[in-house]
Parts: structure tokens; sequence; C-alpha cells
């Protein structure tokens, strides 16, 4: 049973459990915004939107039974995709891939980032649009995959590796940065520009 202790206790000795307004709203935002986001968001993400610790939003979704979804098992003939280390191109390593009906992939000679960007985008996309379930059709699943990535995965979704923002919006700030860091560079300029003029061409006396 997914009760606190307290309730439990409470419930053993007559008394009825009685939530508080603050606990009412919590678990009503915390329901809206885990349905809103498709069973996709846990506590951090979900304390993350309504601006509160996650003890409180764990709480919230354990009194509404609010699961987020977990990653489905690796079945066979899934593509592996590791990085270029020694452990990985293990004679060992293959025949386990073998054993098990995997196909290996291997990051480019000399990059090391493809590797980290395929495994923190198919993680999530395997995870929270496909599941364990299938698309019935190529255009189901071209209008679904368009669906999470450009309507959900850049303009919605907050990423725990750029401080819980979407990626637009962490674009776009990085963009208002950028072009603060370019006016302030080039006042500084045109002032250090200005006092070198003024040294240079000064009446002397």
């Amino acid at each position: 049973m997914k009760v606190s202790r307290s309730a439990f206790y409470a419930y053993r000795r007559g008394a009825s459990y009685q939530k508080t307004k603050r606990q009412k709203d919590l678990d009503k935002s915390a329901r809206e915004y885990f349905y809103l986001h498709r069973r996709r968001y846990g506590t951090r993400r979900i304390a993350a939107e309504l601006e509160t610790g996650r003890a409180a939003v764990r709480a919230a979704m354990r009194r509404e039974s609010l699961q987020a979804r977990r990653r489905t098992l690796i079945k066979r003939n899934a593509i592996i995709h590791t990085d270029r280390g020694s452990q990985y191109a293990a004679v060992e390593f293959r025949r386990l891939l073998y054993i098990y009906g995997f196909r290996q992939s291997i990051s480019a000679k000399g990059n090391c980032y493809d590797n980290a960007q395929a495994e923190s985008f198919f993680s999530r996309f395997k995870g929270e649009l496909i599941e364990d379930g299938n698309f019935e059709s190529i255009e189901e699943a071209r209008t679904e995959i368009f669906s999470y990535i450009d309507g959900y995965y850049n303009r919605i979704r907050r990423h725990s590796g750029i401080g819980y923002k979407s990626p637009q919006e962490f674009e776009k700030q990085l963009r208002i940065k950028n072009l603060e860091r370019r006016d302030s560079f080039f006042v500084l300029k045109n002032l250090t520009v200005s006092v070198c003029h003024d040294l240079i061409f000064q009446p002397q006396f």
C-alpha cells in the first residue's frame, strides 16, 4: 500500500486522514504536469516545474500513485553504440554481443562527442517515446517521432545538463548573453580608442 507510516497508524487508531490545502494543491499540480508530459517526468523535473523540493513532489506523486515510465529491457538485434575504448573492442565484449544478438556500433575515430550525443538522446527517445510499444505503420512512426523531437524534446522537455531548461530556451538565453558580450566589447573598444585619441592629440602646454 502506498501510504505514509503516519497515515497508516492514524487509520489504525480510527482517525481519518485529511490532506492540507497545500498538499491538495501540490498533488493537483504534480498530477497535471505528470500527464502533460505523458508520464515522462519524474520527481526532479516536476520539482523544477513547480519550483519546490523533490521530497514534497515525491510525497505528492506517492499520494497520487504516479509512476514515471521505466526503461525497458534491450531486445535482440538492438544496436549497442559505444566509444572506441579498448574494453568495447575486446574479443570477450564482442562475443557477448554476438551471443545476445546485439549489433555493435562504435564512434568515429578522434570524435569524442558523437557518442555522448547518441547516448543522451536515444536513451530518452527509447524510454519516453517508444517505451514497450510498437508503431502500427511507418507513417505513424514518422509523425510520432517528428512530434516528439521537434514539438517536445527541443521545445518543452527540461534537460538536467543545461539547468533544467529546454534546448530552445537555453539557446535563446545563450544568444542574448552573446549579444550582450558583443555590445560590451564594442563599447569597451570604442572607449579605448577614444581615450587613446585624447592622449595622442590633446594639446601640449
